[in-house]
């Protein structure tokens, strides 16, 4: 699967910590890549913060954009496979979580998983009240009353051991960083966050050459890459 991957994309593009701070790190790199601060170009940022995602590389991302943008955002996924849900919403930005809803419904019905959930206070029958759960959690925790909810990796595909090992560990100790804390399997991680970043160089090439986002999202974002 990795080896169809590789060549899709090289055909086509020729012609935790905290959440928080993934998130913002995410914002940073926008930044630099777009060459100004609070830029309309929802496509760069859409290909810079969630290219894994719609490469099918990954389940779920967070995407931080400017409240303006909200709207056009919508029109851009209207009828693709990738859904949002909104987690956060200040005076000026967004905080949303994408996603693959067949995937991350499979991926939360794990029984590791969803034991791991339930034993965290979470209903766990179906994904629209998990989701409520962590938007008021998420919420919460902006409004100081309450810890930051670490078991948002897990509706970020974090897998397990990694969730646990952090929250065990208060994000000390890892063995790795990337996208993630790793607490377990650094080389498969290590490959993996490889594969992530050829994944946004390679749809940011795209881009560039003038592939529209719709397009490259009606592409790739029905793959599901093992």
């Amino acid at each position: 699967m990795v080896h169809i991957f590789f060549c899709k994309m090289f055909t086509l593009g020729r012609g935790i910590y905290r959440i928080v701070t993934e998130g913002e790190r995410l914002e940073c790199e926008v930044q630099k890549f777009t060459g100004r601060r609070n830029n309309n170009n929802i496509e760069s940022q859409l290909v810079w913060q969630c290219a894994p995602l719609i490469a099918g590389l990954r389940i779920s991302s967070l995407f931080i954009i400017h409240r303006r943008d909200l709207r056009y955002l919508y029109g851009l996924l209207r009828g693709s496979r990738i859904c949002y849900y909104v987690l956060y919403v200040t005076a000026e930005r967004v905080v949303i979580l994408l996603y693959h809803v067949q995937r991350l419904t499979v991926y939360l019905e794990r029984e590791e998983i969803s034991r791991f959930l339930a034993d965290r206070g979470y209903p766990v029958f179906r994904l629209e009240d998990i989701l409520g759960t962590l938007r008021q959690r998420y919420q919460d925790y902006y409004r100081r009353q309450r810890e930051f909810p670490h078991e948002m990796g897990l509706l970020l595909g974090y897998p397990l051991e990694d969730v646990k090992g952090f929250i065990h560990y208060k994000g000390k100790h890892c063995l790795y960083a990337g996208y993630w804390k790793v607490y377990d399997d650094v080389k498969g991680k290590r490959e993996l966050f490889g594969m992530f970043g050829l994944a946004r160089e390679m749809l940011a090439e795209l881009l560039q050459n003038g592939a529209g986002i719709q397009d490259i999202i009606e592409n790739y974002s029905g793959n599901e890459w093992t």
